[in-house]
């Protein structure tokens, strides 16, 4: 009362004053207070304090019960002294989340919060949100939201995230890339829809010949004029492909010595197995836009840096045509084999009776440049057995390019439609491939019965066709009809792995619904399993046979070394760019890390391409290059530069089999020829082991015998053929050099037999003053029978040994001979006697002379295969 009177206020502060100015009597003696609350030293008197309950306390106990210390002088507080505040909160009647308003309690706002301190609702701190009102604290920003303002209620997605609403409430989901979210919801460039995946009207993310590729920014639609002409270019380069692939296919099949179309076959997995990994790494776009910022600096200025030029879109047709661009893409998809095959039939039907139409034309008129001394038919029925010959041929063309086009197809339809059924979870399950489309609705259902049977008729019916198809002609799979029309399929892989393409094809399968993943990580995983599954299958097993050195095991160990290395470092990027706030010095998220995981990736590749350049080299330079010397023809400097670095490499060496003795001299050989040599003689052992019950080494010189003839034979048959035409300079370039001379032969004698003096039959009288050397030049081996081939070459082999063969020539030759030798063919189970060939043997193999030297004949010499 005493300080209340001398205060002349109720104020705490001036209490608190005059307390601590004047001490106070009471009867217990005068007390006066020091500055934290406590009863002066020299007091005589002991004090209580009285303390609240604590806050989790009922305020009606809070307000109406209290606890006591006893305090000695000088001792300090336990708890400090309430303030005014305190003391008003413990009676507060609002929950918190709640405030006071003239004597009702009303909920914070959105964006605000009261805890149970506090009397007044405040806004939240920056990085923290409140979306519901009444609330007593604020929650944590989550990943990918924008909370960078106080009194933030509903936070927007950041940049680079996009906000879904989902069942369970928001989701903030990453962009991919994430230049392509903008924040807010707001995308950039021409990007339109969820998560900025889709592209507005006129727009396209397709660009270049790498349809699928880039950084998934919109850019404008090239005019239609262009897009149709590069479209309609693509196709014919698409075509021109499938076309190489096909022409080295039949050389394959006519030589087992041609590599062409396996390592061919080799690439076009390459390129399905590295555009997989490499869109689905991260560096691949930064790959992208820092190629472009070197060649266009001022490209990384402006509002659409991100957008790069569309050169090329088949969206961009289809958007013009008012078709919608997924659902066409399923029915292409589904629809372009059957397309393909029929078009692919059309042609041939068409190439057949022009070619028939040209026989029946020229038929009379090639009688005047022939004196009939290299014909073994009777008159009348040569015409008939050559369209016949010509049907024949028509049939083999048309099954062996319709298994082409289904290989190369195959990938790019199974993409397609594996996009159709995988879905993802976002506010709602939604199509992967297109996030605007609700997976099981009515728009979605059709499409994914549709993709659903086009996997199983096209990806696994594919597959399982061409295994039944091998499976059952097994035991037939070296005849040269056989090989014509279904080579592709197990060219180049050892006997017992025949089947190993509908393996692959079963292998594509698998890698590319990994790849159409939608989470970034389970894709990784998946992909790096399935990687190492099969890099490990095939280091075990070795499917590829070993010419040429195992250039084809090798080729493949790199393919999938590539995908192995690119899917790993990738996953490895990833993990770094995760651990930034655990690595504060920044190695592995710095620039050292990224340019050493583009060298690794970069070198990777770049091995497989020189591996497989230099395999293409061997088999299209080196080879005929050897055989025009071997011929004795004059090379040029950079023909026998070519063939000098081939020997500096321990290959080219070759050697000697001595008919006397059957001994092989290996004296000129490297050590990795010899190698080689001992594994082809070891794999004729395991052939006649697996026919006999006990196994005899001395065969095997049975087996080396008729290779070494076979080696000569084709040797000779196809020198002849080069002396024949050493108007030909190159063998790599007879193609084109046999077309201009074609042409221009057909034209002289179009103008020949238009002229009035070939209409009196001048032409046939005249024709025997034809020189030799001309008409010998409209003659070819290939007329003749397979008899009359291998008499001919028999008289050849008087007159002297050949110079050496070479170690992959007796390779394949051996390969040749290694299905007859399972069959039990009585000829090579015999030890010999003399040094000839089998009479059963030359027979039959006289067609496969035949095949050797069909490789090396340009096109404007077609001939029937069984002639």
């Amino acid at each position: 009362l005493e300080a209340v009177i001398g205060a002349g206020s109720y104020d705490p502060s001036q209490l608190r004053e005059a307390l601590l100015r004047d001490p106070v009597r009471t009867f217990y003696n005068l007390i006066s207070f020091q500055s934290n609350g406590m009863m002066g030293s020299t007091n005589p008197v002991r004090t209580v304090q009285l303390l609240p309950l604590s806050p989790d306390a009922p305020p009606f106990l809070r307000a109406n019960s209290t606890r006591h210390r006893l305090l000695r002088p000088g001792t300090e507080l336990v708890y400090e002294m309430p303030t005014w505040q305190q003391k008003q909160r413990a009676v507060f009647p609002c929950k918190p989340g709640q405030y006071l308003d003239e004597g009702r309690c009303l909920a914070c706002s959105p964006g605000r919060y009261r805890h149970f301190e506090s009397m007044i609702c405040e806004s939240c701190e920056v990085s923290t949100f409140a979306a519901e009102p009444g609330q007593s604290r604020c929650q944590p920003c989550p990943q990918g939201a924008n909370c960078s303002s106080p009194g933030t209620a509903l936070p927007v997605a950041a940049a680079g995230y996009y906000l879904s609403s989902g069942k369970d409430g928001d989701i903030y989901l990453s962009c991919s890339p994430m230049s392509l979210c903008l924040g807010g919801n707001l995308c950039g460039g021409s990007n339109q829809g969820n998560m900025c995946q889709q592209c507005k009207a006129g727009t396209s993310k397709q660009r270049g010949f790498w349809l699928s590729g880039g950084t998934g920014a919109c850019g404008k639609c090239p005019p239609w004029e262009q897009n149709l002409v590069l479209l309609a270019l693509f196709c014919l380069l698409y075509c021109g492909y499938t076309y190489m692939i096909f022409k080295a296919t039949i050389a394959s099949a006519m030589s087992i010595r041609r590599l062409g179309s396996i390592i061919l076959k080799i690439v076009v997995n390459y390129f399905v197995f590295a555009q997989l990994a490499l869109q689905s790494a991260p560096f691949w776009n930064e790959f992208l836009e820092g190629g472009r910022s070197l060649f266009d600096p001022g490209a990384s200025s402006g509002s659409n840096s991100k957008e790069l030029p569309v050169y090329l879109s088949f969206d961009c047709l289809l958007q013009q045509s008012g078709m919608q661009l997924f659902t066409t893409q399923v029915h292409a998809a589904l629809l372009l084999i059957p397309a393909v095959l029929l078009c692919n039939a059309l042609v041939c039907i068409l190439r057949n009776l022009l070619f028939l139409r040209r026989l029946r034309r020229q038929a009379p008129q090639e009688s005047s440049f022939d004196d009939g001394s290299w014909s073994w038919h009777e008159d009348g029925q040569e015409d008939s057995q050559e369209e016949s010959k010509q049907w024949k041929e028509f049939r083999l063309t048309i099954i062996q390019s319709s298994v082409v086009w289904i290989f190369v197809l195959y990938p790019g339809i199974v993409k397609v439609l594996i996009e159709g059924i995988v879905c993802r979870e976002l506010d709602v399950l939604r199509l992967a491939g297109n996030l605007d489309i609700v997976c099981f609705e009515e728009d979605h259902f059709y499409i994914f019965v549709l993709c659903i049977s086009g996997l199983v008729a096209f990806g696994l019916g594919i597959p399982m066709l061409f295994f039944l198809v091998l499976y059952l002609r097994r035991d037939r799979l070296m005849q040269p009809s056989i090989r014509r029309k279904y080579g592709f399929l197990y060219n180049g892989f050892e006997h017992r792995c025949y089947y190993f393409e509908c393996i692959y094809m079963f292998r594509k399968l698998l890698i590319l619904f990994a790849a159409s993943m939608p989470q970034e990580t389970i894709r990784g995983t998946l992909m790096l399993c399935l990687g190492l599954y099969f890099f490990t299958q095939h280091l075990h097993l070795n499917p590829f046979d070993k010419r040429e050195f195992q250039v084809l095991d090798q080729l493949e160990v790199l393919n999938l070394w590539c995908f192995l290395v690119t899917v790993l470092l990738q996953l490895l990027l990833r993990a770094a760019e995760s651990a930034k706030t655990d690595d504060p010095s920044g190695v592995l998220h710095g620039p050292i890390l990224k340019s050493t995981v583009l060298a690794v990736v970069a070198s990777s590749h770049l091995a497989f391409w020189l591996h497989a350049l230099r395999a293409l080299v061997s088999d299209l330079l080196i080879r005929p290059l050897r055989l025009r010397q071997a011929a004795g023809m004059q090379l040029k400097r950079w023909q026998l530069a070519f063939l000098a670095l081939h020997r500096s490499w321990g290959l080219g060496n070759v050697l000697f089999f001595r008919d006397e003795t059957a001994s092989l001299d290996v004296e000129a050989l490297s050590e990795k020829e010899k190698q080689f040599l001992n594994v082809a003689l070891q794999n004729t052992l395991e052939c006649y082991m697996a026919s006999h019950a006990s196994a005899r080494p001395g065969l095997v010189t049975a087996a080396l015998r008729e290779a070494v003839h076979i080696c000569r034979r084709t040797r000779r048959l196809q020198v002849d053929w080069l002396q024949r035409h050493e108007d030909i300079s190159v063998p790599y370039l007879a193609s084109l050099w046999g077309s201009a001379r074609a042409a221009g032969r057909n034209f002289l004698r179009k103008a020949r037999l238009d002229s009035p003096k070939t209409q009196k039959g001048h032409l046939e009288e005249g024709s025997c003053d034809q020189p030799k050397t001309m008409r010998d030049k409209t003659l070819s081996l290939l007329k003749m029978p397979a008899m009359e081939v291998a008499s001919m070459t028999d008289s050849l082999q008087g007159t002297g040994e050949m110079d050496g063969i070479f170690v992959e020539e007796l390779h394949d030759a051996l390969m040749i001979l290694w299905p007859e030798i399972r069959r039990g063919r009585p000829q090579l189970h015999q030890l010999p006697v003399g040094k000839e060939p089998s009479a059963a043997l030359r027979s039959s193999q006289g067609q496969d002379l035949l095949i050797e030297i069909q490789a090396a004949l340009p096109p404007s010499r077609e001939v029937s295969l069984t002639s």
